[in-house]
């Protein structure tokens, strides 16, 4: 993070919250993230790139008006500016919404961790639940078409770089390339990266369902988000907790989400190919960020687990075709 970032973020903090307020960089987005300490308690600031207005700032402050009306929980919004008109700078300033995340609990086998898995599934439907008026990318002036056949050709390319670097089998490549990706057209808000790291948590939190306790009390980092199938974007979070939750977690996250929507049809064998795309997306991301990024990826596992999945999704593929 450049020094011209943290001056931008410190003298906004100070002006809004007073002198005594502290700027941490925090976490990792698309975006720059800052935590920022103050009297009234913590806030988050998400902010452009220097010398960028990134159109993502202004696509998440009107997704967050909108899940917000809709109910889900959401981030307060203190301060916004879409376009950098105010200070040159993008930027959406949130009051925090929690300490923790449900990844926080992906590790425990306990009726809380049960209770926010089922938490994350009744949001993620409700999520679904938001129409929008076409299929595509949305941007804050609305939907764009987009050619979302890319991704998956693009995937295609990194499954045969995995298979000439040893990590996947030709047969695993032709499993995938022969496999049918559903249709992405629909017009259901898809979240794009919505899993337990999303999620955040805090006690005293009335969850989705009325109740209250420790719940989840807001969805983050909405740049990613979609208009189309929700199948798809069910089967990219299922890949997710396949990965790092266990089997009871992943049947509480099911069973919250099938409380208010029924799973597509054919789903357990006709989006197994969405959770091999997904799993073949965090490996390529991975690999995006750099040589010692990949080999600390490989060295601890990380990879060769995702590799594991991916050929357990092949095998699974095989038998319920």
């Amino acid at each position: 993070m450049k020094s011209a970032d943290l001056k931008f973020a410190r003298d906004l903090a100070r002006e809004s919250y007073g002198e005594s307020a502290q700027v941490k960089p925090f976490g990792a987005s698309n975006n720059l993230l800052m935590r920022i300490e103050a009297e009234d308690g913590a806030h988050i600031l998400k902010l452009a790139s220097a010398g960028s207005n990134d159109d993502r700032i202004a696509k998440e402050i009107a997704l967050l008006e909108r899940v917000r009306n809709a109910g889900i929980p959401s981030p307060e919004v203190e301060q916004s500016d879409a376009d950098g008109a105010s200070r040159g700078r993008a930027f959406i300033l949130m009051r925090s919404a929690g300490d923790r995340t449900v990844m926080d609990w992906a590790g425990q086998l306990n009726p809380a961790a049960a209770a926010l898995f089922e938490d994350m599934g009744r949001i993620h439907s409700a999520i679904h639940a938001i129409s929008l008026e076409a299929t595509g990318d949305i941007s804050a002036e609305g939907v764009v078409e987009t050619d979302q056949d890319a991704l998956v050709r693009a995937l295609g390319e990194w499954a045969e770089w995995l298979f000439t670097d040893g990590l996947l089998s030709a047969k695993d490549v032709q499993i995938f390339r022969a496999a049918p990706i559903p249709a992405a057209q629909g017009t259901s808000l898809c979240h794009g990266d919505f899993h337990a790291v999303q999620c955040v948590v805090a006690d005293d939190a009335a969850g989705i369902d009325g109740a209250s306790g420790q719940r989840i009390s807001a969805v983050v980092d909405w740049e990613g988000a979609w208009s189309g199938n929700p199948g798809i974007d069910l089967a990219f979070t299922h890949a997710c907790l396949d990965f790092y939750a266990s089997k009871q977690l992943r049947k509480s996250y099911l069973t919250g989400y099938t409380e208010r929507r029924e799973l597509p049809k054919d789903y357990v064998h006709a989006y197994l190919p969405v959770r091999m795309v997904q799993v073949l997306g965090v490996m390529r991301a991975w690999h995006g960020q750099g040589e010692r990024a990949w080999r600390i990826a490989l060295q601890t596992g990380r990879v060769k687990g995702l590799v594991t999945l991916f050929r357990t999704y092949c095998r699974l593929y095989e038998r319920t075709g």
